[in-house]
């Protein structure tokens, strides 16, 4: 056999299991995407948005800001980030009136900084998308490697990969 013969076969062989493990993998995303676009899509997700938990404790102190999340469909989500302690005396209403409007200012992701008409001081607000995977939910924060979230009873999860352990980050449901 020549070697132009065995690059050939070595090519082909190469090919032929790349191609089994793609579409096995392909075939199994297609049972799993249904259920996770249904949790991902239930009406709690885009009816409010959420708060970290201790967005006015200890967090919040050692952060210097509050963390604000919100859900468009079918694959937006918005991250306000609000100075603390100006974050306390915050209501929810304006930071539901805040995300519609930082909602109407971009369509792609971007990272934009204002009172957005509802402040009394400058906030930060981060526009992204999730992507919706046959195993998760991600986005991509502020770690090497994009955020999976987990949607529970009246709260999400937000996974970050972590060197040795990953960091989980609370958030709970406000209906606003």
């Amino acid at each position: 056999m020549d070697v132009k013969m065995k690059a050939s076969y070595k090519s082909l062989f190469v090919s032929f299991i790349l191609g089994s493990l793609f579409l096995s993998g392909f075939s199994n995303a297609k049972e799993e995407q249904p259920a996770l676009q249904k949790k991902a899509q239930s009406p709690i997700v885009f009816s409010g948005y959420f708060s970290r938990e201790e967005n006015d404790g200890k967090m919040a102190r050692l952060s210097g800001k509050s963390h604000y999340i919100k859900f468009y469909a079918p694959d937006r989500v918005i991250r306000l980030f609000i100075p603390y302690p100006y974050s306390i005396s915050v209501k929810p209403e304006a930071i539901s009136k805040a995300f519609q409007e930082v909602n109407k200012m971009s369509l792609g992701d971007a990272f934009v900084k204002g009172k957005f008409g509802y402040m009394e001081q400058d906030i930060i607000a981060n526009i992204g998308k999730v992507k919706i995977n046959p195993n998760s939910i991600l986005f991509d924060c502020d770690a090497t490697a994009p955020c999976r979230i987990e949607f529970i009873e009246n709260a999400l999860r937000i996974i970050k990969k972590g060197i040795l352990a990953d960091h989980v980050i609370m958030f709970d449901y406000v209906d606003k």
